[in-house]
């Protein structure tokens, strides 16, 4: 069944285990699978980045569906990462090699 709806491999729980009330947009599952990646919470995250962790959620949950290049790069930094492997449209990424 194919289907354009995105769906987040992020488990439907927030940190600390409450359910969510929203799913993350592609930009914020991107940014939370970088952060489990390297072992960070969206605080964590939030720090490196010099943002407050409210502004992050309102990245990661699509209230801030464009944030400033100099916000989006602070994240990208803190997570060892390029801004546009966590900001580009699903539709303009390139394919992986298990995609391939």
């Amino acid at each position: 069944m194919a289907t354009d709806a995105y769906r987040s491999p992020i488990p439907a729980r927030a940190p600390g285990g409450r359910p969510r009330k929203w799913a993350p947009t592609p930009a914020g599952a991107a940014i939370e699978r970088a952060a489990a990646r390297r072992g960070m919470g969206l605080q964590d995250v939030a720090n490196a980045a010099g943002i407050t962790l409210q502004s992050l959620y309102a990245i990661v949950s699509g209230k801030t569906a464009d944030p400033r290049l100099s916000v989006a790069q602070a994240i990208a930094a803190a997570l060892g990462t390029r801004v546009d492997r966590l900001f580009r449209p699903p539709s303009q990424r390139q394919p992986t090699n298990a995609a391939r």
